[in-house]
């Protein structure tokens, strides 16, 4: 199940697990992320994932285990992108 909290929660995991970066300081994910209203919440699905040293990892699953926000929620979103960089 996805996760729905705030924005900051997501930029914060990430570091914390060590996700990978592209070469301009980005972070890598893939699947749905969503932002809501004003940019300050986001919504992940269950597909969402980022990369440490190249291996899928799953976004929910890290912030449901190390983040508040809104745990096992169902996301839907149309046509995700293949890679965002965040």
């Amino acid at each position: 199940m996805g996760w729905f909290g705030p924005r900051a929660q997501l930029d914060y995991a990430l570091r914390l697990a060590g996700a990978d970066r592209d070469e301009e300081g980005r972070l890598l994910v893939s699947g749905t992320i969503a932002l809501g209203i004003g940019g300050e919440e986001i919504a992940v699905a269950d597909d969402a994932r980022f990369y440490c040293d190249g291996r899928p990892r799953s976004i929910p699953a890290l912030l449901n285990a190390t983040s508040y926000g809104l745990r096992d929620v169902m996301v839907i979103a149309a046509d995700p992108p293949e890679a965002t960089r965040v």
